[in-house]
């Protein structure tokens, strides 16, 4: 893996920092997807029963990624008087030259086991952040939000008791993504405790950050600094 990381200093608007990072990775391994084996796959018997043992496959595959990001303060004087909010957005992209969106027999997916994981020639990822704190840093309060559209996915037809599968295209406002709003409280000069909730939504729960869709939580965590 080769990469890069440049960041520096806009002169307006005031404050805001730019940052890009870049990284090339010539050959990441991918699962492709069950019914991609070129061989028959293996009968077995198991307590009677009879199963088919679909082998692995695997495929490497040129990927490239670039992320940008911005980060600015401002002030709300009517709600913070005394620090300043800090915006955070990032847009990612992730390039893989040598895949065809569309084609079943070549497609790979994210997570092995779950096929709808169907990776895209082109991804993208949006996330967003807001923080502050108040009461000289006693309470810190952070929303976060991501986002990732999706373009491809699988498509099936019924034949009467056949299905056929293909690969097709939908449009950006199908994706999966999650947001989560936390808040910090500062105890003493050596406590440290957070409360949050996320919550995970999609139209796939097995694509990308939807993976988690059915794990929405809320959660405490308590930390003692020595």
């Amino acid at each position: 893996m080769v990469g890069l990381s440049l960041e520096g200093q806009v002169p307006f608007p005031l404050g805001t920092m730019l940052k890009l990072e870049a990284a090339l990775e010539p050959s990441r391994t991918f699962a492709r997807w069950s019914a991609a084996a070129q061989k028959d796959p293996e009968v077995v018997q198991r307590d009677g029963d009879y199963f088919e043992k679909v082998p692995f496959q695997s495929r490497k595959l040129l990927v490239f990624n670039y992320q940008v990001s911005l980060q600015q303060p401002f002030w709300i004087r009517p709600v913070n008087r005394e620090e300043p909010f800090l915006l955070v957005l990032q847009f990612r992209h992730q390039v893989i030259p040598g895949l065809d969106d569309l084609d079943r027999d070549g497609a790979v997916v994210d997570v092995p086991g779950y096929d709808s994981t169907v990776v895209s020639k082109h991804q993208f990822q949006i996330v967003g952040a807001l923080s502050s704190t108040f009461f000289q840093g006693i309470f810190t309060p952070r929303v976060v939000a991501g986002f990732i559209p999706k373009t491809t996915t699988w498509h099936v037809e019924r034949l009467g008791e056949i299905e056929k599968w293909s690969l097709k295209r939908q449009s950006a406002r199908h994706g999966s993504g999650f947001a989560s709003v936390a808040l910090g409280f500062r105890l003493g000069d050596a406590m440290r405790a957070q409360v949050a909730y996320h919550h995970f939504f999609g139209d796939d729960p097995y694509d990308g950050l939807g993976f988690f869709r059915d794990r929405d939580e809320v959660n405490f965590t308590f930390r003692y600094q020595f």
